[in-house]
């Protein structure tokens, strides 16, 4: 079956003037103004997001007819006289075959008749293009090269994706303190990030995290899943010498440092009526090295809540 000849109607009266009719090629051509022809109304109006579509595509075919040499312009043929296929249509004006198809077929339609289609003589002569169904083969292949296409994407898409998440798992596993139960650690690590985590802020908190761990009053360990699942990069590590945004009231300061300060009491008169100790030396120095412990951390811990009282005040 031989290719219709597309022509844009009336174009020689409505897109050029006595000057450009005589030069070979145009750089620019004219058009009507306004919005309330019959056949833009027909066409916008009664044809929606199609008819839009439509419109867009004529003026891409107005664009190409400008650069075709004057013995043709308005209509599609190739260099040999023969009709141009509407695939080669298609390309010229970078658009999907099936899409100028449909909008061939608004554009020709009764009420705005912007374009015709004339068939060879041994072929039906009516004033329409082919549709998409008369291109079944070209349109399914189409379809399928493009799903192909989504499906080689995805495909590519979730290995780099992986590959990513698997080097930045492996980053954060080697910052976070606790290196216990790595493989559901990496479970929770793809969902949180699914979520809409960002990897960056995980990273530094599984950093803080570590530097917290040993400090003299450490948080209590946690396995990375835990970790994660509670979202702890979110938190708010107190370094020694300093307190956090929200301080504690200064009551409930003053009341640890009261039990902390009972607690060493209790460990210096154990001492002093278990080891007799000389008056003359510090309780601190006939300690045996457990009680000692304990008590330096106690001393360790009064005097940092003894600061947070400090600037709280």
């Amino acid at each position: 079956m031989s290719d219709p000849l597309i022509s844009i109607n009336k174009w020689s009266e409505t897109f050029e003037n006595a000057d450009t009719r005589k030069r070979e090629r145009l750089k620019w051509f004219q058009t009507a103004s306004g919005c309330d022809s019959s056949g833009y109304l027909e066409l916008i109006t009664a044809n929606g997001q199609e008819g839009i579509m439509a419109f867009g595509i004529f003026a891409a075919l107005c664009q190409l007819s400008a650069t075709l040499p004057k013995e043709v312009r308005g209509t599609f043929k190739r260099s040999s006289g023969e009709p141009m296929s509407m695939r080669q249509i298609a390309l010229l004006i970078r658009v999907d075959v099936c899409h100028l198809s449909a909008a061939l077929q608004l554009l020709a339609s009764k009420g705005v008749e912007w374009v015709s289609i004339e068939h060879a003589k041994e072929e039906s002569a009516d004033n329409l293009p082919p549709s998409a169904d008369d291109f079944p083969a070209l349109c399914k292949e189409k379809e399928k090269e493009k799903e192909k296409e989504k499906i080689q994407c995805a495909s590519s898409d979730a290995r780099i994706d992986s590959k990513v998440v698997s080097d930045q798992f492996e980053e954060f596993w080697e910052a976070f303190d606790d290196k216990r139960g790595k493989k559901p650690a990496l479970l929770r690590f793809k969902k949180v990030l699914k979520s809409g985590a960002d990897f960056q802020a995980i990273l530094a908190g599984a950093k803080r995290y570590a530097i917290s761990r040993n400090q003299p009053d450490p948080p209590n360990p946690k396995m990375a899943e835990g970790w994660l699942n509670d979202e702890r990069w979110t938190d708010e590590i107190v370094k020694p010498g300093q307190v956090a945004s929200r301080p504690k009231e200064t009551w409930q300061i003053e009341n640890e440092v009261k039990t902390l300060k009972h607690q060493l009491e209790e460990i210096r008169n154990n001492s002093i009526n278990k080891y007799a100790p000389d008056p003359e030396r510090p309780w601190e120095q006939i300690l045996k090295p457990e009680p000692k412990e304990r008590a330096d951390a106690l001393k360790q811990k009064i005097k940092l809540l003894q600061s947070q009282m400090e600037v709280a005040a």
